[in-house]
């Protein structure tokens, strides 16, 4: 067999073929007609889509517009991402990192992506997705870490986010009769996300004079804003974007809660203080300025509040204390220290603002007494680690002294 056909099928076509090439009909010259035919009216349907403005640029609006602006809470980060994904389909110069068995290495070759963004979206193969993806997946990144890396996270975001807004438009699409191919499907197939790397990293809450250094240089930390607010995002497990926010009017002293609106799920939670953290709220609401409502007020800064990642004073800590964390590792070091005490596991997933999932949202409701021990129990255990670290410190310190003398 030749393909599905026999060798006397593909005997009596290339018969007919050659008969006709015979009479002066030229079979390419044809095909090649077909094709440019082809070609021509694809270009008018997408130079028509264009003007009818449905490039990708106009389908990621259109994607911010209808689905996101929509719902009731939308956070500012979230359509701030979605204006960022767009430079992954713009006209963008990559340079390309080349793995070796030591890591990356940059070879100093660039490639020049084109610019999607003006084209119509329907245009779009699942080929040209995976090639652009496969680009940016060993490109270089404009800001590069200690470590050289390719970009990591922001890519497939970009791409993610896309391909949601391709699957909004044909729903709508489907209306009309019309279905839209979602080229950015090919990703999934051929299962092309990456593993962006699982973070781990947090105090050694375990080790007591590892710890106990950290704690005490965050105590002596020259500016006051930046070191209560650390300590605080710590002690209540909160995300640095609520607690850089967090103004009086979400602060009840007299109850001794907090509370958090507006949080990444959505939600609404009240958190009780532990002692240090009203001490420290008490102190601050005491010296607080008139013009400046923010509970981490700082005003040589234009926001009037303290930074969000505090960077500089993280790094500050890391020189005197030997241990590097970011705002997040907090909150990991947090939930890690609830889970070494053995606390009630809802209790934690609370602390930490995860949403329950299915009906279980409907029958559990929670109560800010409930949280009280717990994250008391916490704070206890750190200053319990951090006295008991010193004491180790002390200890190693006088019998260093005897052996001397």
């Amino acid at each position: 067999k030749v393909g599905q056909l026999t060798v006397e099928q593909a005997r009596s076509q290339a018969s007919h073929v050659i008969a006709q090439l015979v009479a002066g009909k030229d079979i390419n010259a044809e095909r090649r007609a077909q094709r440019d035919a082809q070609a021509h009216e694809l270009a008018i349907t997408q130079a028509r889509q264009v003007q009818d403005g449905e490039t990708l640029e106009w389908l990621i609006d259109f994607y911010r517009d209808e689905k996101l602006m929509k719902k009731k809470i939308i956070k500012e980060r979230t359509i701030e991402d979605l204006e960022g994904a767009k430079k992954f389909f713009g006209a963008r110069q990559c340079h390309l990192l080349t793995r070796t068995t030591k890591g990356w290495k940059d070879d100093g070759k660039t490639i020049m992506l084109e610019n999607w963004l003006a084209r119509p979206f329907r245009s779009i193969e699942m080929k040209e997705v995976m090639e652009r993806f496969d680009v940016l997946s060993v490109t270089k990144p404009h800001r590069v870490t200690k470590t050289l890396k390719p970009i990591q996270r922001s890519h497939q975001l970009a791409f993610k986010m896309v391909q949601s807004a391709y699957i909004l438009i044909n729903k709508r699409k489907m209306l009309d009769g019309e279905t839209i191919k979602n080229p950015f499907a090919v990703l999934t197939a051929l299962d092309k996300w990456g593993d962006v790397g699982v973070r781990t990293r947090h105090l050694p809450f375990r080790d007591p004079e590892s710890f106990s250094t950290w704690w005490d240089a965050l105590q002596e930390l020259q500016y006051t804003a930046p070191r209560d607010y650390i300590l605080c995002t710590l002690l209540q497990a909160s995300r640095s974007v609520e607690m850089c926010n967090l103004t009086w009017e979400c602060v009840d002293l007299k109850l001794k809660e907090i509370r958090y609106k507006e949080t990444k799920n959505l939600l609404t939670y009240i958190f009780p203080m532990s002692d240090m953290v009203y001490d420290i709220l008490k102190r601050r609401h005491a010296d607080k300025p008139k013009s400046n409502n923010y509970v981490f007020y700082q005003t040589s800064h234009k926001s009037g509040h303290v930074t969000q990642d505090c960077k500089s004073h993280f790094e500050s800590l890391a020189k005197k204390s030997g241990t590097f964390v970011s705002m997040h590792d907090l909150k990991r070091t947090w939930a890690s220290t609830a889970e070494h005490l053995k606390q009630h596991e809802a209790h934690i997933k609370y602390i930490l603002k995860h949403k329950k999932q299915g009906v279980d949202q409907n029958y559990f409701m929670q109560h800010v007494d409930d949280f009280k021990a717990l994250m008391q129990t916490v704070e206890d255990y750190y200053v319990a680690q951090a006295a008991k670290g010193r004491a180790l410190v002390q200890s190693r310190v006088q019998s260093d002294s005897t052996a001397i003398d």
